[in-house]
């Protein structure tokens, strides 16, 4: 079973129609820049002290934080081809500690093989408030 699904072009299109949080998102463009960055040892650098790109957004529902997460996504999809997955903690999460552990090792691992490639994926995990 995989936890991880592949978002298309299409639905991260038509999800982002940002408004506001201009200065959220310019930041975290600039560091998606940085991260990204062609620079060979600039990039060497991140690799060695392993620096990513990491985003989480937080807040009431209805505040915007899907949509600058696929707003995001659009702009590292367009400017650097990333791929975007989503994670739904609700299919992970059981009513079986055991199940649930095991379903956190099996997603790590597709993060894993997916992020090993060169250009790293954009990862959204969705919250169980999110549904």
């Amino acid at each position: 079973m995989s936890f991880l699904k592949r978002l298309d072009e299409q639905l991260i299109s038509n999800r982002s129609n940002l408004f506001g949080h201009d200065e959220i998102f310019n930041n975290c463009k600039k560091i998606i820049d940085l991260v990204h960055n062609q620079d060979n040892e600039l990039k060497l650098l991140f690799e060695e002290l392993d620096i990513r790109s990491i985003n989480i957004f937080h807040g009431e529902t209805g505040t915007g934080k899907t949509t600058l997460s696929y707003e995001l996504a659009k702009y590292v999809l367009e400017k650097y081809e990333v791929e975007t997955y989503e994670l739904k903690a609700q299919e992970i999460i059981t009513d079986n500690l055991g199940k649930t552990l095991g379903n956190f090792h099996k997603a790590y691992e597709e993060i894993n093989d997916l992020c090993s490639k060169d250009k790293g994926i954009v990862l959204l995990l969705m919250s169980l408030t999110d549904f």
